[in-house]
């Protein structure tokens, strides 16, 4: 990877991350900014969304926008709404209304 870093001077390539911000409704707008593809930014890149951005301008020769907003370690759950998830029909029990989870988490929602 580091001799593809070291090559990685892109400038017609931005790579945009975005600013992990827990929030309890869905927001507008987020926190970030964009950054030029150089062999000092790169490394901040998402690993997939690089090579796929590279790919695409070499190929094309357009500019690229590459957008990161994943978070690791996170469940559906955490983002998922309660009336979702008690639609879900391969975990009837789990997300069921009466499930002390759901109720918890129903909560937790109607709260904000």
């Amino acid at each position: 990877m580091n001799e593809e870093a070291t090559a990685a001077n892109y400038p017609m390539i931005r790579h945009f991350n975005v600013q992990k911000n827990v929030q309890n409704s869905p927001q507008e707008s987020v926190e970030g900014k964009w950054e030029v593809c150089t062999p000092q930014s790169v490394k901040g890149f998402t690993a997939v969304g690089y090579f796929f951005g590279r790919d695409l301008h070499k190929a094309l020769n357009i500019p690229i926008g590459l957008m990161h907003s994943s978070w690791d370690g996170r469940y559906a759950e955490s983002w998922t709404t309660a009336e979702t998830l008690q639609s879900d029909p391969t975990e009837p029990a789990r997300f069921s209304s009466s499930s002390m989870w759901v109720a918890a988490w129903s909560s937790r929602t109607t709260s904000r």
